[in-house]
């Protein structure tokens, strides 16, 4: 019931990064609300957390400066862990 996210969602860095996301959102079928009724608990929970990221990412994603986040993972666009920075001294 809920392909079509699990499909953005395993392509998503890539999309941001190509500035697809929104097209292939705005390509997905109409959502069957029916499927929701249907569904056990921890499929409503993936589903919510897949929803909630392609959200976030069709509202944000444009905005990012991917380009400069490539530099600074090393030009792959993953990071291999948190971002270091200095703290400044108080």
């Amino acid at each position: 019931a809920f392909d079509g996210l699990e499909a953005l969602a395993v392509n998503l860095a890539q999309l941001n990064r190509d500035g697809q996301l929104r097209a292939a959102v705005d390509a997905l079928p109409p959502f069957d609300v029916a499927a929701l009724e249907e569904a056990k608990p921890e499929e409503l929970r993936r589903a919510y957390v897949l929803l909630g990221a392609l959200a976030h990412s069709y509202v944000h994603g444009p905005s990012v400066p991917w380009h400069v986040l490539q530099g600074i993972s090393g030009g792959s666009g993953a990071s291999s862990g948190p971002a270091q920075r200095e703290v400044p001294a108080q």
